[in-house]
């Protein structure tokens, strides 16, 4: 078919050659496709055999520039949209496990990759992208985390080891949908992070943890810094609440309510050290509370808490 463009140009756009090449090379293209899977390592697109052919197709050969209104700059654009596209939205709607660190990180890179030729706005990728969300919703739905008191706790071990479990998962769930932060729309990121798990799940399970020190403190510092991560708290934050959200310096807001936590550690902490002998096993656990109040830029009360325990760290 370049042969006939090159050779016969006029005959080639007479016959709307152009618009049936995607159709003619789909076939060829959704073979080596068959092979790839975006969830679990299949490669870049540029690193296959159709892409490395098809790049320059209809190109012309003595180097100048294509004109600027040849369809053919825009087959590889045109097969990903029609043949690629799609096996990935049917990765993301059924095989793709929210919960799964690595594999999110692949589909992230997949959906990517796909953006760099397939318009955001395009109705395909719209279609995607609610898959995605859809997948989201569901699996913050699912995620109970449970807020037993330490003396349940210590008297059936699995429990212990359930709700520890059960914590972890919610953190990599915060974090792998902070990963596609880029594609997902931040105002439902804000309500599934901000607006659910941290106020119904997470924030009560650490309440629930307060008698016991040496376990709130190390699960709130994780979950501060997923948050920091994922840039709904610290320096670079660019989450906005929905408007029927409490807004972000309201005493019922859910990062207040997570700052409010921290001093209340920090009071228990305090009062720990008063016992002979704990002294210094709670200046270490100050230290990591005036941190977590450095990360969520509360800087007055990080100097507060430093002054308490005598901490004399930059602030």
């Amino acid at each position: 078919m370049e042969g006939w463009k090159q050779q016969h140009p006029a005959a080639y756009r007479d016959a709307y050659a152009s618009m049936s090449a995607p159709a003619l090379f789909a076939p060829f293209v959704r073979l080596e496709l068959l092979r790839w899977d975006p969830l679990f390592g299949g490669g870049a697109f540029d690193s296959m055999h159709w892409y490395s052919v098809l790049f320059d197709y209809g190109l012309p050969t003595d180097g100048s520039e294509p004109a600027p209104d040849d369809p053919d700059t825009n087959l590889v654009p045109r097969l990903v949209e029609k043949v690629g596209l799609p096996i990935l939205h049917h990765a993301l709607e059924h095989c793709w496990d929210p919960l799964d660190r690595a594999v999110t990180n692949r589909a992230a890179t997949a959906v990517e990759e796909v953006l760099v030729y397939v318009e955001a706005g395009a109705p395909a990728v719209v279609e995607m992208v609610k898959a995605v969300e859809g997948r989201m919703e569901g699996s913050v739905a699912e995620m109970k985390v449970p807020a037993w008191p330490p003396p349940v706790l210590a008297a059936c071990p699995f429990a212990a080891r359930f709700a520890a479990q059960r914590f972890g998962q919610a953190l990599r769930l915060i974090h792998n949908m902070g990963r596609l932060r880029e594609v997902v729309s931040q105002p439902l990121l804000d309500r599934l992070v901000l607006g659910s798990l941290l106020p119904n799940q997470l924030l009560p399970h650490l309440r629930a943890l307060t008698p016991s020190l040496h376990d709130a403190v190390p699960r709130t510092e994780r979950l501060v810094c997923v948050l920091c991560d994922g840039k709904w708290v610290g320096t670079g934050s660019g989450s906005a609440l929905p408007p029927s959200a409490e807004p972000r310096n309201s005493p019922r807001s859910p990062l207040s309510q997570l700052v409010a936590y921290v001093e209340t550690l920090g009071r228990s902490v305090e009062s720990r050290s008063r016992v002979e002998g704990q002294r210094e096993e709670c200046v270490v656990l100050a230290r990591k509370l005036k941190r977590m109040l450095v990360q969520m830029e509360e800087m007055d009360k990080a100097r507060g808490l430093a002054k308490v325990f005598g901490i004399k760290e930059a602030v």
